[in-house]
């Protein structure tokens, strides 16, 4: 009899598949966010302000981790603008208090499309930004 038994194999993988998906499908995404981010790095950049954050749980399973999601505006061509960033976790609330200067990277073609300059939040995350 071959180690370990067929069914034994099945009905692990019945158990785990969808853990095993849904880990396929959040290293996907990540991917795809790490490639458009590193993209939008050459595009223009403009100042921006935290105009509020709003924090919440997101729950998966038994998982729990708290999001803050920062909203921000900015100004292309006298035309307003806004988006949002999001962060794990509660004490990076710190680094985009409300009213505070962001720089935000936006698509040429498409104002609306923008997202804050990686290299900035960075830098305010070690306390240099």
């Amino acid at each position: 009899m071959p180690w370990p038994p067929a069914r034994t194999i099945l009905e692990w993988l019945w158990h785990v598949w969808p853990f095993l998906l849904s880990g396929i499908i959040g290293i996907l995404a990540w991917t795809i966010y790490r490639i458009r981010s590193r993209r939008a790095q050459s595009w223009p950049v403009v100042d921006g302000a935290v105009e509020s954050h709003l924090l919440h749980t997101e729950v998966i399973g038994s998982h729990r981790r708290e999001i803050a999601e920062i909203s921000y505006s900015y100004s292309v061509n006298r035309e307003y603008y806004s988006g949002t960033h999001r962060v794990s976790g509660e004490w990076q609330f710190v680094y985009f208090s409300k009213g505070s200067r962001v720089v935000v990277r936006y698509k040429p073609s498409d104002p609306s499309t923008s997202l804050l300059d990686r290299e900035h939040v960075r830098l305010r995350k070690v306390g240099r930004g």
